[in-house]
């Protein structure tokens, strides 16, 4: 059985604020996970992470999208659903909507459904948006 890692390690991790708090999240991604036995992020954990990153680290959306690609091309981890993250990054790179906007539309056209409805302006810009007016 997989184990998973919540959002406060990935976070510990790619903000490396805490010494003694990112320490202890190295040992475990060192010493529990490996490319066979990867730690298991799910899609909520990855919206989360955009989330913390962005309102309390004031992360740009460049460093979230180096972020996310780095959870993607670790080995030591599995990202749930790691097709739908990718085309929400593209969205994401190429927009001003917030990365669990580019989310919801990317798993919302992967099962064909379309129009998403919104009253979110910077969303409904993604084709695959309606605003609701």
């Amino acid at each position: 059985m997989n184990q998973g890692i919540d959002t406060n390690i990935l976070v510990r991790l790619a903000a490396n604020d805490d010494p003694k708090q990112v320490a202890k999240a190295s040992r475990l991604l060192q010493t529990t996970f490996s490319k066979s036995s990867p730690a298991w992020i799910s899609l909520i954990v990855v919206v989360e992470f955009t989330w913390v990153l962005r309102r309390l680290f004031k992360y740009t959306r460049k460093d979230i999208s180096d972020s996310i690609t780095q959870l993607l091309e670790t080995d030591r981890f599995l990202v749930e659903g790691e097709d739908l993250v990718r085309v929400a990054l593209q969205s994401y790179q190429s927009s001003k909507a917030d990365f669990s906007d580019c989310l919801i539309l990317a798993r919302n056209l992967s099962r064909k459904i379309s129009p998403t409805h919104t009253f979110d302006r910077k969303a409904a810009k993604l084709e695959g948006f309606q605003l609701l007016k």
